[in-house]
Order: C-alpha cells, then sequence, then structure tokens
C-alpha cells in the first residue's frame, strides 16, 4: 500500500514537472514568435544594419551603417564614433550621391 503511495506522489511530481517545462517551451516558442512578428513588420527604413566593416589599426575601423533610407560612413575610434560620410539610398538599394 505504501509503495503505492509513493508512486502515485511520484508520477503527480513527473507530470507536473512535464506540464511546468512544457509551459515554459511553449511561452519561449511564442515569444519567439512574436519577435519574429515584429521585425517582419518594421519597415526596412527604420532598420539598423551594418554592411561592411574594415579594421584600419587594432583600435580604429571603419564601417558602414544603413538606416533610415541613407548609408552612414562611420570611423570608430577609443575615442567615440564620427561620421564621415553619408549617402541616400533609393528602394532598390541603388546608391546615389545627394550632394
Amino acid at each position: 500500500m505504501e509503495s503505492m503511495m509513493t508512486s502515485m506522489i511520484l508520477l503527480k511530481a513527473g507530470a507536473s514537472l512535464l506540464i511546468v517545462v512544457g509551459l515554459m517551451l511553449l511561452l519561449v516558442y511564442t515569444l519567439k514568435f512574436l519577435q519574429g512578428k515584429k521585425r517582419a513588420l518594421t519597415p526596412q527604413s527604420d532598420r539598423i544594419t551594418v554592411s561592411q566593416v574594415n579594421h584600419v589599426t587594432a583600435k580604429q575601423k571603419i564601417m558602414v551603417v544603413q538606416w533610415g533610407g541613407k548609408e552612414n560612413l562611420i570611423a570608430l575610434t577609443p575615442n567615440g564614433g564620427f561620421l564621415i560620410d553619408q549617402k541616400n539610398t533609393n528602394i532598390q538599394g541603388e546608391k546615389y550621391d545627394a550632394s
């Protein structure tokens, strides 16, 4: 009788553990799905992308950052980041100089 009670308690504990882990996995997949939907709903012009990075020295680099329909050439140094040049881009991604 007592072994039956112990096995019943273990069975309930195992089932409870499986339910909790299942709910946690469901929550993780739901959040990942919603995060993907949020990214899909974000307009292309509002996304920030780093398209190219060149290391000049060990502590200095130059990168091209696309944001808001513009390409920005940025220099990064230990003292901070500096905007070197900026170009507008049209919807097809073809580049043209604004100046």
